[in-house]
């Protein structure tokens, strides 16, 4: 039960977007900034193109992490994913057990 609990905690991509947001706001306020202390933008400027980069980031994560949940669940919801492992893939040997001898 509790992997299953565990599967579906981000299903909507939130915990993505917030790595994403976090590390895009971490990056672009360095950039920026160095920008800022050279001279080139105004902080106006700076404030504006921290947010829409931390904005295009936390949207890039939310999609990134859905479309990894979809992909990661894609093969429970149709059944086959119960003779899978913790770590995804398949054991060997219950696949050479399942197939016919040749």
């Amino acid at each position: 039960m509790a992997q299953r609990a565990k599967a579906g905690i981000d299903s909507c991509g939130c915990a993505m977007s917030a790595r994403f947001m976090a590390a895009g706001l971490a990056l672009s306020a360095a950039w920026y900034g160095w920008h800022l202390l050279v001279g080139e933008v105004s902080l106006g400027g700076l404030l504006m193109r921290v947010l829409i980069v931390t904005f295009a980031a936390a949207a890039a994560g939310k999609i990134i992490g859905i479309l990894r949940y979809r992909h990661r669940h894609r093969h429970r919801r149709s059944g086959r994913g119960a003779d899978r492992g913790d770590d995804g893939r398949r054991a060997r040997a219950d696949v050479a057990a399942r197939s016919p001898a040749p």
